[in-house]
């Protein structure tokens, strides 16, 4: 029998990851495609599992807040900055791109 809190973590990964299916879930979360069912469907979730959902939230949110910081600040940049500064911030992006292809 599911609990509120164990309700609310589902809705809120529902929320985060949507029409996702139970395999996808399992490969994010890293748990048990059948387990992930079972969850789904109201057994009761072990601490394990609901810190490991916890994190897939945290993560994918902390993506999204990383996503939407870039842009806002590349839109105010490009609003306030001059076209020689804007072009410094562009070669320093490609040096950064360059420098994780040649390490990687």
């Amino acid at each position: 029998m599911s609990t509120k809190l164990q309700d609310k973590i589902l809705t809120d990964y529902k929320r985060v990851y949507p029409n996702q299916t139970i395999r996808e879930m399992s490969i994010v979360t890293q748990i048990n495609p059948s387990r992930v069912f079972r969850l789904l469907n109201g057994y009761e979730m072990k601490l394990k599992e609901y810190e490991c959902i916890e994190k897939a939230i945290l993560e994918r949110e902390s993506e999204k807040n990383s996503f939407s910081d870039y842009f806002s600040l590349s839109k105010v940049c490009f609003e306030k900055l001059s076209t020689r500064k804007i072009e410094r911030l562009i070669e320093e992006m490609n040096f950064q791109l360059n420098q994780e292809y040649i390490v990687s």
